[in-house]
């Protein structure tokens, strides 16, 4: 039996490895790598890029040389071919506008072959870039008509002598069927891109959820536009078509009309009744723990029929705040464990509300220094949590904590509705052979569901799994943010999964150390310290074996990761190995990650034959 483990273990391998291979040439390696990174989303945006440009070519030559279009070519000229065109385009952008945000349809997808072909974690670019061509060739749509109408009623008013050109210019714009459905669907575009862009959406979330929903009215002014038939062609039939704008998202909307009714269905499912009388449902809060930086845990029942993967995320309804707001958040609990749990710090309005629900009037500075939030008076019932996110031996605190268990005894606390969970890039980190995990602040949290897992997985009787090393880097600014995390590091680090870096480790590059075991990481504290800080922390960190900031006996790192050192030390020590480089975090650090990869791989085509595939999360 071990005998057919290992021969399954070394297939696992030779199949990651199969993709890079030293015995491909140059140019051919050259091309996968390029493929992993950015070849997949350049290859699906130019294509998609394509279509519309051969569309559109195909709609001009059409309208302009087509006799059944020759009078009113002759009549409007060029703007008539302008209008008509960009209303294919307009039409051929709304086939797909809806299904990037089609969530359960893209993690089913995640699981077949497509995956290695389209890249699912710019679902939501794609989704932009789609609504912004929309909108663009609205605009040319809209600049178009507006000479057509011109036209019109200068011929008209040679006709019409007690009407002016302009007054029936704009009775026109008024009164023509149209005319006044565009104008609506015009503005709906606005107030729908407008409040998107990061800016707005940032300063005012629920104003961009609730403005966006006017795609509807978008869609419904949409289907009757064209039914006016105010340019109807040279011969008969004139207008037996009518509006055919309802044939081109009919099966993206119902797919959409699908995932919300399953949202609906997923929020509101009861589970079936245990212990008694009591009533056990998904989105039960069981547990409330606040850590410090302003972050709070949530743990609650989860769907236990839903097959679940490290890194995934769900969407959070709480109606006591507001019945149509969803919110995503990466679980950060395993698939393994019986509950969901999110990390959630708190910093706008709804997360200001869901906080205050579970009983935290404020989040101030003082809590990290005195451990004293500020609770109402009927739930002052807090204690040092016990609760941590891998067990330690004997069941032990590992640390004095400064995070604080609720209780939730004697106090009604608000009802979660879930939906999910969704696929992400980080439930693919079991299909690579080697993987970088790239955190930076809260974007930490989906590293902690697949750390967990990766923990149960390790220690699971029989497992077998390809991906045989592990870098966990985190970069963060204030010490006390490390604190929410530490439970699952110290718990690892006691069971001899990890073996950390010496202190005498160089922190520019990933420890040569520990080459045996699964799991390896770096922390990075990028804070600026006073004279006397550093004073206080090398007399600190001189006296133990244990980090002074983490308690851990991984030292931790001052400044920002050396990004080439890294992806160096990884390719030396990985030759001819399929490394997946996930990050979650600040946009600006991503950039950096993706661009180091990709003149690490420019400057070292042939060196080891490493390759280096980056993934970003995205929500």
């Amino acid at each position: 039996m071990k005998l057919l483990m290992k021969l399954k273990r070394n297939s696992d391998l030779n199949k990651s490895n199969i993709f890079v291979s030293s015995k491909k040439s140059p140019l051919a390696t050259k091309f996968l790598l390029w493929l992993g990174n950015d070849g997949g989303w350049k290859t699906f945006f130019g294509t998609w890029i394509a279509i519309q440009a051969v569309a559109l070519i195909m709609a001009i030559i059409n309208y302009s040389r087509n006799e059944d279009w020759a009078a009113q070519y002759k009549m409007f000229g060029y703007t008539f071919v302008i209008s008509r065109s960009s209303a294919l385009m307009i039409h051929i952008n709304t086939v797909m506008v809806l299904i990037p945000v089609c969530r359960n349809l893209l993690t089913q997808l995640r699981s077949t072959r497509l995956s290695q072909i389209l890249s699912f974690d710019l679902s939501i670019e794609f989704h932009k870039f789609v609504g912004w061509s929309i909108v663009f060739f609205s605009l040319i749509h809209t600049a178009g008509h507006y000479r057509n109408y011109y036209i019109l009623a200068k011929t008209a008013a040679a006709t019409q002598t007690d009407m002016s050109v302009t007054r029936l210019f704009f009775k026109l714009l008024v009164t023509s069927g149209p005319s006044w459905t565009g104008h609506i669907m015009l503005l709906c575009l606005l107030f729908i891109a407008i409040p998107a862009t990061e800016r707005f959406k940032r300063k005012n979330f629920n104003r961009f959820y609730y403005l966006h929903h006017l795609f509807f009215v978008f869609f419904l002014f949409f289907s009757i536009h064209g039914a006016f038939c105010l340019l109807k062609p040279s011969k008969p039939p004139f207008c037996r078509r009518g509006a055919v704008f309802w044939k081109y998202y009919l099966a993206s909307g119902l797919i959409y009309l699908l995932e919300r009714i399953l949202r609906e269905l997923r929020g509101t499912k009861l589970e079936k009744k245990i212990s008694g009388s009591m009533e056990s449902f998904v989105g039960k809060i069981t547990k409330v723990i606040l850590h410090p930086s302003s972050v709070i845990e949530i743990q609650m029942q989860k769907d236990l029929s839903v097959e679940l993967k490290a890194g995934q995320y769900i969407f959070l309804n709480c109606p006591a705040i507001s019945i149509n707001e969803w919110h995503p958040f990466t679980l950060t609990s395993a698939p393994e464990e019986d509950f969901y749990s999110v990390h959630l710090r708190v910093s706008g309005d709804w997360t200001s509300k869901l906080a205050y629900s579970l009983g935290i009037d404020e989040l101030s500075t003082e809590f990290e220094k005195n451990d004293q939030p500020v609770l109402r008076q009927s739930i002052k019932h807090m204690s040092y949590s016990s609760h941590h996110l891998v067990s330690g031996k004997n069941n032990k605190p590992h640390s004095n904590r400064k995070s604080l268990m609720l209780k939730l005894k004697n106090y009604t606390l608000p009802r979660l509705l879930v939906d999910g969970p969704f696929g992400c890039a980080s439930e693919e980190v079991f299909c690579h052979e080697v993987a970088i995990l790239f955190g930076a602040g809260i974007g930490v949290t989906p590293f902690a569901s697949v750390l967990k897992s990766i923990w149960y997985r390790h220690n699971s009787p029989g497992h077998i799994s390809s991906l045989q090393k592990v870098y966990f880097i985190w970069t963060q600014r204030e010490t006390e943010s490390f604190e929410w995390f530490q439970d699952l590091l110290l718990a690892i680090e006691e069971e001899e999964i990890l073996e950390f870096s010496s202190s005498n480790a160089q922190p520019t590059s990933v420890s040569p150390y520990a080459s045996a075991n699964l799991i390896e990481f770096q922390i990075y504290l990028t804070k600026k310290f006073t004279s006397n800080q550093v004073g206080n922390v090398m007399i600190n960190d001189s006296e133990g074996f244990q980090d002074v900031i983490t308690n851990l006996k991984s030292p931790t790192y001052y400044g920002r990761p050396n990004l080439p050192s890294i992806f160096g030390s990884v390719a030396e020590r990985h030759p001819g190995s399929d490394v997946g480089v996930f990050f979650c975090g600040p946009n600006n650090m991503g950039v950096e990650i993706e661009k180091c990869i990709k003149n690490w791989t420019k400057d070292n085509p042939e060196s080891y034959s490493t390759r280096f595939t980056y993934k970003k999360e995205n929500f």
